[in-house]
């Protein structure tokens, strides 16, 4: 049922609508570790595994993208925007949605400038499962994603996610 109110928000309305600036871009890496420690992962690099990205692709929908004015780090009561799609795209998870523009012109007007190749994103994610935590580098078996953030590259665990406004 989520899937289908997603895709009338995604559809429906969304021409020209003054608090819908379209978006897609790349959450995250899978079977990749990552390039920085993530929070949570007591200063270890993590890796999600391919079955846990497939089996939780689905939570991300309908999930909040956060924005923190400093652009460094996530901030979860500040819902810029929203997903509407998720899907993985061999080793990659990838996304779309849309940023509130009317809301937060400001995080629109950063993108657009011309400064896209410093933004990517960064994922909160709850219910992690890792396989051995006595490893250097987690991998994560099994998790749920509660959204994510957009940040700055060199603030990410992965440093080569992207967005592009469409």
């Amino acid at each position: 049922m989520i899937q289908n109110i997603l895709c009338a928000i995604r559809r429906e309305g969304s021409e020209g609508h003054p608090n819908r600036q379209p978006f897609r871009g790349l959450l995250t890496w899978i079977d990749v570790p990552s390039d920085r420690a993530v929070s949570g992962a007591r200063g270890r690099r993590i890796v999600i595994t391919r079955l846990a990205a497939e089996n939780a692709i689905h939570t991300l929908l309908g999930m909040g993208i956060d924005h923190h004015p400093s652009s460094t780090h996530h901030d979860p009561r500040r819902k810029v925007g929203i997903i509407t799609h998720a899907e993985v795209v061999e080793k990659r998870i990838e996304i779309a949605g849309f940023i509130f523009a009317k809301d937060f012109p400001e995080v629109v007007d950063a993108v657009r400038a011309g400064r896209t190749s410093e933004y990517g994103f960064s994922y909160a994610m709850s219910d992690v499962v890792i396989e051995n935590t006595k490893q250097r580098v987690w991998t994560i078996a099994k998790c749920t994603f509660t959204g994510a953030a957009l940040l700055l590259k060199h603030k990410a665990a992965y440093q080569n996610t992207w967005i592009e406004l469409l």
